[in-house]
């Protein structure tokens, strides 16, 4: 049996649910002041017929309460007790219980798709919102009340709609469960509660482990720290410029020298410069070269043709080919492993795991060596990376404009290739260059004919490749990952439709609500969150207008209506769902008042002016500053129309409410910036 579970925890309540994928029944065991059904819960958790407990961000808090309490013993625990030992789980932050030491097996969506990284960090009702969910619910009292039994009953319901996401969320998992699951027979470890960061960390170590011949717990104590690297000192010998902006660049990177900054943990100031190069403006930093021209409509033609041109798996090859690897390393041992995982993926197909593992490998092991919590961590190694990677691509479009007997136009660089506009006649030209320059870096170069890009800027664009593959970048990206903002999703829709079919964002909006499916092909390299059974993008009526609002920390956010002469503000939860309209009400956040709003007219003039010097303001009453100077409107000018429960996504009161103006304006803005 496999269930998913949550739990709510008060001081005079605590509440541990679960839903049976299977059947669909869902069990709540309550321990408060009117029931205690600690050992009922011991009894269900301890049956051997579960197969798993499936949660959100079950590993950092449900598990090491239940561990700690029910999972523990028989000793009947009131809700109090309990709720002590949830005060030093949320203190503590991290599990320290041990694998072997788990009771009862569970997977952790939370911790699977990685969104305990500060970077992708994604609360359960962010996720509601992106998986379309009929409610929206945040906790309906604060952490630490003490609630009457109306309440209980209340925060029953409300766990409910959190079973309901998680076990929605669990179906979108699929897949990476299943490819964690075999991984984890083929390896004897268990993987199923690993992010891919985890997964590559876990796999490098254990194979660094075996060629050295030490632990595994020593391999990941590895560091090397570094406070300075003089960028002359990494750059390769064989990078020569013929065109004197790219030798100035050079030189310009010669001169630098990156610092670390102890007190702040990270480097004292970023390593980045801009440069006008051809028709593009040049963007060199520690994030690898973007260049950007024009945004425009580029098309190949009978005169002219797209070419996108790209290294295969730079990062890695640029590291083994050239002898990179971390100090603390062995050089012969560290490229050994890490070639040998891009040699080893050739031999799997694509739908084998060990294809999808050897990627994450080879793809995430640049991250890491920037990462001090890793045992990859070198600055000097991941500047090598960076530093020489920018001169090559550079190296790349110099060799081509040398090459071509028309001027090519560049039409982006970004990483690890670009794309260019060139003459026909020129393609046996461009790939003469592309041959030299793989002779030059030994790395390979991949060449890809475009039809069509439309583009704002490096990135955001449609890349039309043919009629039935087309890539969506940035505000173009009609499905989006997960912990993304999915936010007014009508608008690619309407783009792609404009680019692709020739129909105006208008008839489309118009239109939205007598389709089921677009004329738009579907993006199926892009991301996590696509139609596997789908070739083209679905419509999902008012879903997608709706567009997702979270609060973070003390930020609030309130409607505010006018009664009469009076404005009304109600406090809203802290994410919420709602479209433009045009009648409903202001969406107002509010910002907690900074230091300086607190200070009274008179300490705000001493701070200007000589504080001994007498002012008017001394020899009147002070009056401290409205914390409410630091509010917002969400959508200035336009209603909104809150749909935290949206039942019905073909409404007709609410579609007709629908601002449509307010949509297709959004959409020429980019149509406009474009032309």
């Amino acid at each position: 049996m496999i269930y998913v579970s949550d739990l709510e925890t008060f001081p005079n309540f605590f509440l541990a649910s679960f839903k049976d994928i299977d059947t669909k029944i869902i069990t709540h065991f309550e321990i408060s002041d009117r029931k205690n059904q600690y050992l009922q819960l011991r009894e269900f958790l301890l049956n051997k017929k579960i197969k798993y407990i499936v949660g959100y961000n079950w590993d950092g808090f449900d598990y090491p309460i239940l561990h700690s309490t029910i999972l523990k013993d028989d000793k009947i625990k009131s809700s109090e007790e309990i709720y002590n030992i949830v005060k030093k789980v949320v203190a503590n932050k991290y599990s320290s219980i041990k694998d072997r030491e788990v009771k009862v097996p569970y997977i952790d969506l939370y911790k699977v798709w990685h969104y305990d990284n500060k970077n992708k960090a994604t609360s359960l009702k962010w996720l509601e919102f992106a998986l379309r969910m009929r409610n929206i619910q945040d906790l309906p009292y604060a952490v630490g009340s003490y609630l009457n039994d109306d309440q209980k009953d209340e925060v029953i319901l409300y766990c409910e709609n959190d079973l309901n996401a998680t076990e929605a969320f669990f179906y979108k998992s699929l897949k990476q469960l299943t490819l964690r699951k075999e991984y984890s027979k083929l390896e004897g470890y268990n993987f199923l509660n690993s992010s891919e960061g985890n997964l590559a960390r876990e796999i490098f170590s254990k194979v660094l482990s075996k060629e050295l011949g030490i632990s595994q717990w020593d391999i990941k104590k590895l560091r090397t720290y570094r406070k300075e690297v003089k960028l002359k000192d990494i750059i390769f010998d064989y990078i020569k410029f013929k065109d004197p902006i790219n030798q100035s660049s050079l030189e310009e990177f010669r001169k630098r020298t990156w610092y670390y900054n102890e007190d702040l943990e990270k480097a004292a100031e970023s390593i980045s410069f801009q440069v006008k190069y051809k028709n593009v403006i040049r963007e060199y930093a520690e994030g690898g070269l973007h260049s950007f021209g024009k945004p425009g409509v580029y098309e190949s033609d009978d005169e002219y043709i797209l070419i996108d041109v790209d290294y295969a798996s730079f990062y890695p090859h640029l590291t083994f080919r050239n002898q990179l690897h971390p100090a603390h390393i062995p050089e012969k041992v560290f490229n050994k492993t890490y070639e040998g995982f891009y040699k080893d993926r050739k031999l799997y197909s694509k739908t084998d795991v060990r294809n999808y593992v050897l990627k994450i490998l080879l793809n995430i092991s640049y991250g890491l060596s920037k990462d001090k919590y890793s045992f990859l961590y070198d600055p000097e190694w991941q500047l090598k990376i960076c530093v020489n990677g920018q001169l090559i691509l550079s190296l790349l479009t110099e060799r081509i404009f040398e090459y071509c007997q028309f001027e090519p136009t560049i039409i982006f660089e970004n990483t690890d290739g670009a794309m260019f506009k060139i003459h026909h006649s020129d393609i046996d030209n461009l790939n003469k260059a592309c041959k030299e320059i793989e002779d030059i870096v030994n790395i390979p170069l991949e060449t890809q004919e475009c039809k069509k890009i439309i583009i704002r800027d490096v990135n955001n664009y449609i890349n039309i490749i043919d009629d039935k593959t087309v890539k969506y970048k940035g505000a173009f990206e009609i499905n989006r990952d997960f912990h993304k903002n999915h936010s007014k999703r009508i608008i690619p829709l309407a783009l792609a439709n404009y680019y692709l079919n020739n129909i105006k964002p208008e008839d489309t909006i118009n239109n939205h609500f007598n389709l089921v499916e677009y004329n738009i092909p579907m993006d199926k390299k892009a991301n996590t969150n696509i139609e596997e059974d789908k070739d083209n993008y679905q419509a999902y009526g008012l879903f997608d207008f709706c567009i997702g609002s979270k609060m973070k920390g003390s930020n609030k956010l309130y409607s505010r209506s006018l009664d009469k002469f009076e404005f009304i503000d109600t406090e809203l939860s802290k994410t919420n769902r709602y479209i433009v309209a045009k009648e409903g009400v202001d969406l107002i956040k509010k910002l907690p008042a900074l230091e300086k709003n607190k200070l009274t007219e008179t300490d705000k003039y001493k701070l200007q002016f000589d504080m001994n010097q007498m002012n008017i303001f001394d020899i009147i009453d002070d009056v401290k500053v409205d914390a409410n100077d630091r509010e917002s409107n969400l959508e200035v000018g336009f209603k909104c129309q809150v749909l935290n429960i949206l039942e019905d996504e073909y409404n007709e009161s609410i579609i007709k409410n629908i601002d449509k103006q307010y949509y297709i304006a959004e959409c020429y803005k980019i149509i406009d910036k474009i032309k």
